[in-house]
């Protein structure tokens, strides 16, 4: 979805887009790279492109590094660009791993990349990126936040093959076509197992209601999916704009088109009964929740900055209004004991969530518990 904001921002500014996806050609080939690499590089060279950009999270690294380097022998002059979380946290790494790449376009990248590739030979005027200038790797300012999200142009998802991505499928726990939507970016948690906050640092920010009706409306004339998962971190971030959404979700009747699905934190403070009921009747069908451990101390050395009495709450609370619920937790965290374990094992078992998730701890770069971990 990242790579459709770049590519609509490109499109509107006059530039032609091509979108080739390796994950999609990788499983509709049952993962034989030969024929995906033939298939990329074929439709690489029939778009016959200026420029060809990457976009990488750490798991993907190797595929960039790889497929970077065929790509630089056979199109030797074309300027090869990465984005993306992995390379915005370690854009020095990146172009020292990946010797094809050319620049690196760090965190929020749709004003950067149409600036840039209107200028390519204007390197160093540009903030927000980290490029090659002769054995040296040269890093440029950050680039400043988009402060009104709703300048952004809408995500052009008809870039992609989404026949594939939207097939009716069993995904948290329910079944039909599904697809996701970003209403906003950022979080003002600072989780030492994430790095989020530095892909999008500062404050949340958020599309107004009204831009992210109409996104939806879209979305459901064009893609007629049953499901839509609001990715963000926090959908309850801004209660009063996520009440805003519902209002209008209801009001326009969104609510009997489709269903929906979002990410919240366990704060007490933040959700009670009425706010679930408006949920609900917004569309609602499953939150999900990221309580990561029962125990209190863990949480504490996470800096989840949340209350495990309040988990027990919000479980209780979700269960009395027939809310369903995914409960998410991460095992084997730095430090963690027997006592911790047993911890989570119990509010797992008291919680009697509708899904369970339970992730191995992964040590993220650019995340606090990294960096301890690397000092050790």
């Amino acid at each position: 979805l990242g790579l459709t904001y770049i590519a609509a921002a490109l499109i509107k500014n006059g530039h032609k887009v091509k979108l080739l996806d390796r994950n999609i050609t990788s499983l509709k080939n049952r993962f034989d790279l030969s024929v995906v690499d033939k298939q990329t590089i074929s439709e690489i060279t029939s778009f016959s492109p200026d420029i060809i950009g990457f976009s990488a999270t750490t798991p993907s690294m190797h595929d960039v590094k790889y497929f970077s380097g065929i790509v630089r022998k056979i199109m030797p002059d074309k300027k090869l660009i990465l984005g993306g979380a992995h390379p915005t946290i370690e854009p020095d790494e990146s172009l020292r791993i990946c010797k094809a790449i050319d620049i690196v376009v760090r965190g929020e990248g749709e004003r950067t990349i149409v600036n840039l590739v209107n200028n390519l030979d204007k390197l160093s005027d540009f903030k927000g990126i980290t490029f090659r200038e002769g054995e040296n790797i040269i890093s440029n300012e950050d680039v400043e936040q988009i402060s009104n999200l709703d300048d952004i142009p809408m995500p052009r998802r008809d870039l992609l093959d989404m026949d594939f991505y939207c097939k009716p499928m069993i995904a948290r726990g329910l079944y039909g076509r599904f697809t996701t939507i970003f209403t906003s970016r950022g979080c003002y948690g600072r989780c030492n197992f994430c790095a989020g906050y530095k892909v999008f640092t500062g404050c949340v920010r958020y599309h107004s209601p009204e831009r992210v009706l109409s996104e939806i409306e879209e979305i459901i004339s064009r893609y007629k999916v049953d499901y839509l998962y609001f990715a963000e971190d926090e959908f309850l971030s801004n209660r009063k704009r996520a009440e805003e959404l519902c209002a209008l979700l209801i009001k326009k009747n969104i609510n009997k088109k489709i269903k929906w699905i979002a990410q919240i934190r366990p704060e007490k403070n933040r959700v009670n009964k009425e706010l679930v009921k408006l949920v609900q009747r917004a569309g609602c069908v499953q939150l999900e929740i990221g309580f990561e451990s029962g125990s209190q101390e863990e949480l504490d050395r996470m800096n989840k900055r949340a209350k495990v009495e309040d988990y027990y709450y919000i479980t209780r609370l979700l269960r009395e209004a027939g809310m369903r619920f995914q409960a998410n937790f991460i095992l084997r965290y730095p430090g963690q004991t027997m006592e911790d374990l047993a911890k989570t094992i119990s509010l797992i078992k008291d919680s009697r969530a509708s899904l369970v998730q339970a992730n191995a701890f992964w040590a993220l770069p650019g995340s606090r518990a990294y960096e301890e971990l690397e000092e050790k």
